[in-house]
Formats: structure tokens, C-alpha cells, sequence
């Protein structure tokens, strides 16, 4: 792993956002100008260029030096999006850590609010929730499993059921974008994210 760029900004960090970036030059300006201009400042963004074959290294680059954002952007040779992450964590220096996809697009307040129920809450974590956009239609839609979030969030039952019984589980999106968790909590775990 090689640092290609680092600067600190503030002593201490609340939120760490760790990017991994394969092969997203067309997008990666518009990602990291998003997390920034979010409503909530102190925080670090960690990009880990993974072997990408494009610009994406050069422009994320360019992005921070501009801009002079605390963070780092890092380059390692492509080994996937786990291990992207993962060398990411030990580096971040946030109270807090999130994960954000290079070609994603982060709406304002999605932070502050998200950091606003883990500060007075005693919880570990806690998860938002996103849209699917898509850059050929300009269509926006839900992801498909909406349905068993709107069902928590509105207090239905939910049952505990299994694949076969119930097809729809394999729909619920897995992924670690949308999840601000606190750093002990992440500290805690003995795995790697996989």
C-alpha cells in the first residue's frame, strides 16, 4: 500500500469516511464534492484506489489537493472491495466510521442526522436509508427492500423466516454504505469486513 496524498486537518476527527475506488473517474469528483458539502465538517474522507486502470487515482488526487479536506488517498494493487476497506479502518482516525461507494452521491444532512441518533442514543451503529439512481433513464426508485424497512420503521410485525419460506430476504440489501458505526464498536469485532 502506498499513501499518495495526506493531509491531517483537525487533531481529532467525530466521522471517518472510507472510500474505496475502482475504475470511477467519470464519478469520483462528484462523490467526494457530495460528502463535503454535506452539512456536518468534521470529519476525514479515505479513498483506497484498488489497482484502478483509469484516472480515478490522479483525480481523486487533484480533488484533494484542491481542496486541502482532511483525508488520504491511498493505492494498492487491485485485491477487491474488502480489503480496500479494511486497510482503510486502520487508518481512520473518527470516532465514527462509515463507508461510502465512489460512485455514489450523499444528500446533505444524511450525516449530521445519522451522528444526531448515535450521539444520544446507546447504540452501536445506526443505518439510513437510500435510493437507486439510474445515470441512463434519470429514473430513482427504492432499493427492493423497502418493504421490510418501511415495515420496521412503521412498527408491522415482521416474522423471522427462512429463504425458502420467504424469497423476498434475498432482496434485502447487504451492504455496508448507509451505516455509521462507532469506532469501539468496529474496534470490537474480530473479523475483517468481508
Amino acid at each position: 500500500m502506498s499513501i499518495i496524498f495526506e493531509e491531517d486537518g483537525a487533531e481529532s476527527v467525530d466521522l471517518s469516511i472510507i472510500v474505496p475506488m475502482y475504475n470511477t473517474e467519470k464519478y469520483i469528483c462528484e462523490t467526494l464534492n457530495s460528502l463535503v458539502s454535506s452539512d456536518f465538517q468534521n470529519l476525514e474522507i479515505i479513498v483506497m484506489d484498488d489497482g484502478s486502470e483509469d484516472n480515478s487515482l490522479q483525480i481523486a488526487v487533484n480533488w484533494f489537493q484542491q481542496r486541502k479536506q482532511a483525508g488520504k488517498v491511498l493505492s494498492h494493487k487491485n485485491q477487491g472491495l474488502s480489503a480496500s476497506r479494511n486497510e482503510e479502518i486502520r487508518l481512520a482516525r473518527g470516532k465514527y466510521i462509515t463507508f461510502f461507494d465512489s460512485d455514489d452521491i450523499c444528500v446533505a444532512a444524511t450525516y449530521r442526522k445519522m451522528l444526531h441518533v448515535l450521539d444520544r442514543n446507546p447504540i452501536d451503529f445506526v443505518i439510513a436509508r437510500g435510493v437507486s439512481f439510474d445515470n441512463n433513464t434519470q429514473a430513482v426508485s427504492g432499493f427492493p427492500d423497502s418493504y421490510v424497512w418501511d415495515s420496521i420503521l412503521q412498527g408491522r410485525t415482521i416474522h423471522i423466516s427462512t429463504l425458502m419460506q420467504e424469497p423476498r430476504i434475498a432482496r434485502l440489501e447487504s451492504s455496508s454504505v448507509l451505516r455509521i458505526f462507532k469506532r469501539e464498536f468496529a474496534d470490537q469485532q474480530s473479523a475483517d469486513i468481508p
